[in-house]
């Protein structure tokens, strides 16, 4: 007599030769919650046989649409090289540096003691410098560091 473990996975192999011709065909995701749906099983052995048929399922698709299994291309997000605004509102905090809100609504705080007194509506040039910083220059005074607030 055949016991139900046996004939339990052979039904899985079974199905597994009969999907593995059609897997090619079949979308990357389907194929792995078809993977997942293998944890449900709680025959080991017929558990065994659904991830071996679905790992093989797997590979076939794979050889067969190799670009289907590529992660998708992040497209590269334009890298911040220069900011020129104005200054809307100016606060002054300690140690004379200051904080900085800008028409487009950023706010910067200057990291550098600040030996003028930036004025609104002053124009304000901000690039990207060394080491990831900021710096900027305000109306015609000399460059300053700062780091972006929001």
């Amino acid at each position: 007599m055949i016991s139900a473990r046996l004939l339990v996975a052979a039904v899985v192999l079974a199905a597994a030769a009969a999907s593995i011709a059609s897997s090619g065909s079949r979308d990357p995701t389907e194929l792995l919650d078809a993977v997942i749906a293998c944890d449900r099983i709680t025959d080991p052995a017929a558990r065994l046989g659904c991830f071996d048929t679905r790992v093989a399922e797997l590979k076939a698709a794979r050889q067969q649409n190799a670009h289907l299994f590529q992660p998708p291309r992040q497209e590269e997000q334009p890298r911040f090289t220069e900011l020129h605004s104005t200054i809307v509102t100016v606060a002054p905090l300690e140690l004379g540096t200051w904080l900085l809100v800008l028409a487009d609504r950023s706010v910067w705080q200057t990291t550098d003691i600040v030996r003028f007194e930036p004025e609104r509506g002053d124009p304000i040039r901000i690039a990207r410098g060394t080491l990831g910083g900021y710096v900027a220059n305000i109306g015609n005074q000399h460059a300053i560091r700062l780091r972006r607030m929001r």
